[in-house]
């Protein structure tokens, strides 16, 4: 099995990259698909505590959308609590796929 930093420089010799918005900037960031998936670990957690201690209905923490190619257009991390209602309303008909922890 590789390493992170393997399936990094894997991941830089080929060419995947995405850009990806962070909560706490306005601006992207250029993360390897390695980067990218670290990261939403990380954003899945903090998720999974945010739920536990709000009692959310839904946490997303992360977002990505495709060109018709396949490809990825976009990427979005971050922790948005949500009611049920309200997540139903922002996510029927999107074509995103979207990262949430549901309450169980």
């Amino acid at each position: 099995m590789k390493s992170i930093d393997e399936r990094h420089q894997e991941d830089l010799a080929h060419g995947r990259m995405i850009w990806v918005r962070f909560p706490d900037s306005p601006m992207c960031r250029h993360l390897t698909m390695t980067e990218f998936e670290e990261a939403k670990k990380q954003f899945n957690k903090e998720a999974i505590r945010v739920q536990q201690e709000t009692g959310a209905d839904r946490v997303v923490y992360a977002t990505k959308s495709y060109n018709q190619d396949g490809s990825i257009k976009s990427a979005q991390l971050g922790i948005i609590p949500m009611t049920a209602e309200e997540y139903e309303r922002r996510t029927t008909g999107t074509d995103e796929m979207v990262y949430t922890v549901y309450k169980r």
